[in-house]
């Protein structure tokens, strides 16, 4: 038995009856084996050097070796001898390398030595020093394509199956500076969207094409209830579906001071009943309060009914809003429907079609054609 000096980390398999020691751990110690593998990454590919570290196993002649712990065993985390983990590769083997007649080893246009056969750990026993090569084996990645490049890549295992969106946005987090990310989309005219499952069986990369509205920190809505949501925590609201809210309970004496931007969609069906009291005299509207930030666009209210009730004079109503702060705006918004006197009792409250105050704002391309005052 040959003794060799190394720095190593003696390991003991007691499965395979193999006495182990593995180099470049850190330990001085002077160790005793037969011969020794060296496993190296052979990680030279596609002409880019991928950094590396060979690592080293004594075994005795005539005895197994073991290949470095994979990820996905429960040992790894508490080996010593982990295999390397490579972002874009795995280590799909381990192999010895073709040698040329005159002994040298034979490598590829990448400069990565080429493979001969597969180590079988099970049935292989060390009978020389030897070096085993590894295959490494590109992952396929989900490649995030927008403003005419990819910009991000997330490199996955070929066995996933990505079966919802919850687990595709646990790995891909499209990001744009200065605008919202909107949704992902399968084709690049964002037209399809993404169908489930989506599998990488075949290697292959699989694209997508992430869609982002201008602007930070939209509040994208689809539904009555994310609507009510997002007004109620003054959000900037992006609305991206009609909306009926026939049913619904509306959520006012607010003041609201965001951007909601319609996209030319329609709220319809809101039937809303407020009462004045000292404390809401300048709320009395769909909208409490518009304040001096808000900015309303290209969104229409329609057939909306609002009734107002009060024990006392309270000030005055409006359909769309019970007050208008100095600079808000609105721009080709559009508004029907009526505004109700609905138990006044002994006060006395003026109504106005849109708003009390519209005059601090500044209203452009707006259509208020359609509002009545309904009286007792």
């Amino acid at each position: 038995m040959k003794n060799k000096l190394l720095t190593i980390l003696i390991l003991i398999c007691s499965a395979l009856a193999v006495s182990c020691i593995a180099a470049g751990c850190g330990s001085d110690k002077a160790a005793s084996y037969d011969h020794l593998v060296t496993f190296d990454y052979n990680a030279e590919i596609d002409g880019i050097t991928v950094k590396y570290e060979n690592q080293y196993l004594g075994v005795d002649d005539g005895k197994h070796a073991m290949a470095p712990v994979k990820p996905e065993s429960s040992l790894y985390m508490n080996s010593n001898f982990r295999e390397q983990q490579f972002t874009a590769y795995k280590v799909a083997g381990w192999y010895t390398p073709k040698i040329g007649e005159d002994g040298s080893l034979q490598k590829g246009p990448d400069g990565s030595v080429l493979l001969d056969k597969e180590w079988d750990f099970k049935n292989n026993v060390v009978t020389s020093d030897i070096t085993l090569y590894a295959k490494l084996e590109k992952k396929p990645a989900i490649k995030l394509f927008f403003d005419g490049a990819v910009k991000q890549e997330v490199y996955v295992d070929r066995t996933l199956d990505i079966t919802n969106r919850t687990l595709l946005d646990s790995l891909v987090k499209p990001e744009k500076d200065g605008w919202t990310f909107y949704d992902l989309f399968s084709n690049p005219e964002m037209t399809e969207p993404i169908v489930f499952p989506i599998d990488f069986d075949d290697g292959a990369d699989v694209t997508l094409y992430p869609k982002f509205i201008e602007g930070r920190n939209w509040r994208i809505v689809k539904t009555e209830t994310e609507f009510l949501n997002a007004y109620a925590a003054n959000a900037k609201i992006y609305l991206d579906a009609d909306l009926d809210f026939t049913g619904k309970t509306w959520r006012s004496k607010i003041r609201y001071n965001n951007e909601l931007c319609g996209n030319n969609h329609t709220l319809s069906g809101i039937d809303y009943t407020v009462s004045g009291e000292m404390s809401n005299n300048n709320n009395l509207g769909l909208i409490g309060i518009l304040a001096a930030n808000s900015y309303l666009h290209d969104v229409t209210f329609e057939n909306v009914s609002v009734t107002v009730n009060a024990l006392r004079n309270v000030g005055s109503a409006g359909l769309l809003a019970g007050s208008m702060e100095k600079g808000a705006r609105l721009t080709n918004v559009t508004v029907s429907g009526k505004l109700i006197e609905g138990n006044l009792q002994a006060a006395d409250i003026a109504f106005y079609p849109v708003c009390p105050t519209i005059a601090n704002a500044t209203a452009t391309d707006c259509d208020f054609a359609n509002i009545t005052i309904v009286r007792k």
